[in-house]
């Protein structure tokens, strides 16, 4: 009911319409029928049927407006939990890969070029994972711009 809150609002209204034409006798067509012609010198007529279409048309695009925001605003929900979940795993794996580091470091003939190569390699990483994390619009264009790379399909 929650979802279909003004459709209740729109039967609630319609039963008590129709309620109140039978209890009273009214026909509430036949009344806006003769108002319009009652004002028939002002060709309101003509204009009663482009407005309800216009509105109809109106309300079809709002609803699929909603609904393509409401897609798009799940979609970078999920972006945003699979960065972060990424972020976790690839992080705790880069401080696991600081033991092979300080193992490197302690044995005595290990080259010191490739312990500076890999701290390189940590930092960019690191810097690519913040990256990722701080798009606002998210698109593959977005996403390959923060990281500088090309996104294949």
């Amino acid at each position: 009911m929650k979802n279909y809150k003004w459709t209740a609002v729109g039967l609630g209204l319609a039963v008590a319409m129709l309620g109140i034409a039978l209890f009273f006798d009214l026909d509430f067509f036949e009344s806006f029928c003769t108002w319009l012609i009652r004002y028939e010198r002002f060709e309101l007529d003509e204009f009663v049927f482009p407005v309800i279409t216009v509105l109809v048309f109106l309300i079809i695009d709002l609803v699929r407006f909603k609904k393509d925001r409401n897609v798009k605003e799940a979609r970078e929900g999920i972006y945003k939990a699979m960065v972060q979940a990424s972020d976790h795993v690839l992080k705790n794996c880069l401080n696991q890969m600081q033991i092979i580091k300080y193992a490197a470091e302690e044995t005595p003939d290990f080259d010191p070029e490739v312990l500076k190569s890999f701290d390189a390699i940590m930092e960019q990483a690191v810097t690519q994972l913040e990256a990722l994390g701080e798009i606002e619009n998210v698109d593959k264009e977005a996403i390959a711009k923060s990281i500088n790379i090309k996104i294949f399909e």
